[in-house]
């Protein structure tokens, strides 16, 4: 008997613990992992999960060969983070964070390739099946009961068109679902117990999922798994849905300014959370956020754009308590400050500076919904 999202999630709000995705190849020291002292400090909020991104590269390094893997020392980091969470009753859903691509050091350059079954594609997909294979292997022999397993954040534009049609993007997104569920057969082949978060395709859009998303829900009824299957959708509030927050991309020094429609967390979520409900299977939004910072509210500066945000993603939030959805805020991490010039992320939620401050706007909201006794009120599908 597969187990239902409200045994996976409780309570339904979680956090991701940034660093160990930060940088690039060529910076082999730009990085870290979530420490025990985060991990604690939100259990200590209440919290028993948090998604934790990494990279593929830093746990495989090219070249490779099908049908084996071979880990790096990085994995002794890993291993660090699953205990830390395991002896504090907390789980941890393993996001890897790559985008369906790998990159590779040609040159000193970077070359960045995408997971394919093209014949002439450096890493296919069959090294992705290998890959979630021993890393589930891994976990068990480890008895990390305590994960989930994340198999691709936001897998996109598989054929590497920039400019995709929609009949494009409809047929990549069969051959994301076709991708997913090899990994997801080999997955529980190796652990047949813990739960499988499949990304959607073209960045795990909430609002278009059914558009890009067909018959993606056949996975969580795959024949001879008994995994939990869940899928994860992302959704961000500001105009173009980046999560980046700027009034105009092309002049990242301007801010966005709040939206007019504060129901647009909603309006973006509920394709989403219908589309579960009509196929009986789990959702998860693996990641939304909101602006705070010196623009957005330090010092009383522009404070009337934070708290458009702030009641947008308290309806946002309310909707999805409602109709039992669990969510992940986006982000936090102590390497999202920069102390050097004292300079933070804008959607992190992350006290500072090294958990002595005070709570975050953003994960107070949270932390109202999951100490609070009151009911939230039902919004229309």
């Amino acid at each position: 008997m597969k187990k239902n999202k409200s045994e996976v999630f409780s309570p339904l709000a979680s956090i991701s613990l940034s660093g160990a995705e930060f940088g690039d190849i060529l910076s082999p020291d730009n990085y870290t992992y979530p420490t025990e002292d985060e991990i604690i400090y939100y259990k200590d909020q209440g919290m028993t999960m948090f998604r934790f991104p990494f990279r593929w590269e830093r746990l495989e390094e090219y070249p490779f060969e099908e049908g084996q893997t071979e880990f790096t020392e990085d994995l002794d980091k890993v291993y660090a983070v699953l205990d830390a969470a395991k002896r504090n009753d907390m789980k941890v859903l393993l996001d890897m964070h790559n985008y369906c691509r790998y990159d590779i050091e040609v040159d000193g350059e970077i070359e960045t390739n995408i997971v394919s079954d093209d014949p002439d594609a450096k890493v296919s997909v069959q090294k992705l099946v290998d890959f979630w294979s021993a890393l589930a292997n891994y976990c068990v022999n480890n008895e990390f009961d305590n994960v989930l397993y994340g198999i691709m954040n936001e897998p996109y534009r598989l054929d590497g068109d920039d400019d995709p049609t929609l009949e494009q993007i409809s047929e990549n997104g069969i051959l994301w679902k076709d991708m997913a569920e090899r990994v997801i057969y080999a997955v529980s082949e190796s652990d047949p117990h813990s739960p499988i978060v499949v990304g959607g395709y073209e960045w795990s859009s909430a609002e278009r999922w059914i558009t890009y998303n067909s018959n993606i829900h056949e996975l969580a009824y795959l024949e001879g798994v008994d995994n939990p299957v869940i899928f994860e959708a992302h959704c961000y509030f500001d105009k173009d849905s980046s999560g980046h927050y700027y009034e105009n991309d092309d002049d990242p020094g301007m801010w966005d300014q709040g939206p007019n429609d504060m129901d647009i967390g909603v309006r973006r979520v509920a394709p989403f959370v219908a589309w579960c409900y009509q196929y009986g299977v789990s959702g998860f939004v693996g990641e939304f956020g909101i602006p705070y910072g010196a623009d957005y509210g330090y010092d009383g500066v522009n404070m009337e754009y934070y708290e458009k945000w702030k009641e947008t993603m308290e309806r946002f939030i309310g909707y999805l308590e409602s109709a039992s959805i669990p969510y992940c805020y986006w982000s936090a991490g102590d390497w999202w400050y920069n102390s050097e010039l004292d300079d933070d992320y804008i959607l992190s939620c992350h006290p500072l500076p090294d958990l002595e401050g005070e709570i975050k706007p953003q994960l107070q909201i949270m932390l109202e919904y999951m100490e609070s006794k009151r009911k939230p009120a039902k919004m229309e599908m």
